[in-house]
């Protein structure tokens, strides 16, 4: 008679652990659930708060390469003036030597003339 009353509360015993198994899975299955939700929740309000910061700063460094880049326009033009400066500079340098040896020449040719004229007056005077 023992046996029968140790065989019987032995398996209404694996019958509660059984039921209680089942029905505490569900529950765990809920606080996964409310879990994955939290945390989905969380994410997308990170990301609506990350993704302004992120359009700032985007926006922050393409302001900073136009800058840059309007700055380096700004020194190329300014060598391309200087150079264009110095050329005018050289060229004009250039006009004036060659003017001033153009006037030499003229001068030069003036005095060999009146050196002619004056042998040719001399000859004919003799």
């Amino acid at each position: 008679m023992n046996r029968k009353i140790l065989a019987l509360l032995l398996g209404v015993s694996m019958t509660l652990a059984a039921v209680t198994g089942c029905s505490s899975g569900k529950k765990e299955t809920e606080a996964e659930t409310k879990a994955q939700t939290e945390v989905q929740t969380e994410a997308k309000t990170e990301a609506k708060t990350e993704a302004p910061e992120a359009a700032t700063e985007a926006e922050a460094a393409v302001e900073e390469a136009v800058t840059e880049a309007q700055e380096t326009v700004q020194e190329a033009a300014s060598e391309a003036e200087a150079a264009a400066e110095e050329a005018v500079t050289e060229a004009q340098e250039t006009v004036q030597e060659a003017a001033s040896e153009a006037e030499a020449a003229a001068e030069e040719a003036v005095t060999e003339a009146q050196e002619t004229v004056q042998e040719a007056a001399s000859e004919a005077e003799a």
